[in-house]
């Protein structure tokens, strides 16, 4: 007797301390039932297919032709700017695939527009030309108001934008970080520690920046 009661027990236990298995059933949007004149019933689903994207830094050859191309809800801003000194053309398409075509007479500005175009997944197209056999700091300038010209236009309403921003990024022997706050006063600020042997022909610490903050130089070189 004692025997059988110590069976039920550990057979009581090991029910209650048994792992319970839960199965979760995925069902399609759209399910209606079938019936017919005689049994059983059952349950037809209609699987609808959606369209899925995806993003990448870096754009196929069959992608690599003209940029700041986009559907109707994209995000494309477009600016004009011509003076004495300069003529410059920007568009911008914020929801691109990283597509850059760049031409503004300074190689080094050429290879510092397309690396934000890869990185921040912009389709960006830039045609500039100015007084650069006098010096570049008026092209430099130029494009960068146009560019944030267009950046601001490309924004929109700015819903779904966090009001603030920061990241840091390990490039080989560089460590960048940068911190932006979203609002309408112009502003920017920053500090590098470069060498002038090292600094490239058209990015020089100074004035002017753009309507979003954005500075690209002008002003003489930093001692």
């Amino acid at each position: 007797m004692e025997l059988s009661s110590a069976i039920y027990s550990q057979s009581s236990a090991a029910q209650i301390l048994r792992p319970k298995l839960c199965f979760t059933v995925s069902i399609p949007q759209r399910a209606s039932i079938v019936s017919s004149s005689s049994p059983p019933r059952y349950l037809r689903m209609e699987t609808q297919s959606q369209p899925r994207q995806s993003i990448s830094c870096a754009s196929s050859p069959s992608n690599n032709v003209s940029p700041a191309t986009s559907n109707e809800s994209a995000r494309v801003g477009e600016v004009k700017r011509v003076t004495k000194e300069t003529n410059v053309s920007v568009k911008i398409n914020l929801d691109g695939t990283g597509v850059a075509d760049c031409s503004t007479g300074i190689p080094f500005l050429d290879h510092m527009l397309h690396q934000l175009a890869s990185h921040g997944l912009f389709d960006v197209h830039v045609r500039a030309t100015g007084d650069v056999h006098i010096d570049d700091h008026h092209t430099n300038e130029d494009i960068a108001l146009a560019i944030g010209t267009a950046l601001l236009k490309a924004l929109g309403e700015r819903k779904g934008i966090n009001r603030f921003g920061d990241f840091t990024a390990p490039l080989d022997e560089a460590l960048i970080h940068v911190s932006l706050r979203k609002r309408e006063l112009p502003t920017r600020a920053a500090a590098a520690a470069v060498r002038p042997a090292r600094r490239g022909r058209g990015l020089r610490p100074g004035p002017g920046p753009g309507p979003l903050g954005l500075g690209l130089g002008g002003g003489p070189p930093a001692r």
